[in-house]
């Protein structure tokens, strides 16, 4: 067995070069890789090696009598789908529940390219849509979002009158959904009309922001008003 120590650090290109005498399936193969910097991992008869598995690594043939055995150990979660490398002509094994929309068909452009670029397009739903006329595609999820915002958008007054009608659709819509909005522009939580329930510094390149949590709930967060007179109201303000 033979590495190139350090090479687990870095993306390293390969091509797909099946061969019936290659143990791996797909035959994957790194190119351009200068062989002088190869280490080998010498062993004696019943040691074996351990390695990362994206460091690149070679073997020369097994030429004795017994056969050669590897094994690859991955830690990923359940839900966890292959979405490349599948056969020609074949869909994924599920389509995701992740939707994105924007109002611009260019900017969808741009995310579809994204998505193939790592193997996601068809685990994705993208469509093009106002996001004040959107509906929740499910009673629960999560939504992420980066409105527009006085870096980006200069009319305050478009901004002053969106920022309600952005609530309003999110308290109508996506009741039961945990909303995540990304903003500079620190009025957002007084002008959308809705209570944060956390509020997170981030920085978008130099631009500082807060990444706004909001649990959209049916109606309202806030308890009932007291009635005058109420012994329950009474007992409070003791």
């Amino acid at each position: 067995m033979r590495v190139i120590p350090g090479s687990h650090l870095r993306q390293m290109a390969f091509v797909n070069t099946p061969n019936e005498h290659n143990l791996l399936p797909r035959g994957q193969t790194i190119i351009d890789v200068d062989e002088s910097k190869a280490v080998h991992m010498n062993l004696q008869p019943g040691e074996f090696s351990i390695h990362h598995e994206a460091i690149v690594h070679n073997s020369d043939p097994n030429n004795s009598d017994d056969r050669r055995i590897g094994m690859s150990i991955h830690y990923i979660p359940t839900s966890t789908r292959q979405v490349k490398y599948l056969e020609k002509g074949r869909k994924p094994l599920a389509t995701l529940p992740i939707y994105g929309s924007d109002l611009y068909g260019d900017t969808l452009k741009l995310a579809q390219a994204n998505l193939r670029a790592a193997g996601l397009e068809e685990a994705v739903q993208l469509k093009q849509a106002n996001v004040l006329e959107i509906s929740a595609p499910a009673a629960t999820g999560i939504l992420v979002t980066n409105p527009p915002y006085g870096e980006r958008m200069g009319a305050q007054q478009d901004l002053a009158e969106f920022y309600p009608k952005f609530g309003d659709a999110l308290k109508q819509k996506f009741a039961g959904w945990n909303c995540y909005i990304l903003s500079a522009d620190m009025n957002l939580p007084k002008l959308i009309k809705l209570q944060v329930s956390k509020r997170t510094p981030l920085f978008n390149g130099a631009l500082e922001c807060r990444l706004f949590e909001y649990r959209i709930v049916a109606g309202s967060m806030r308890g009932p008003k007291p009635v005058q007179g109420d012994a329950g109201a009474q007992s409070v303000k003791r």
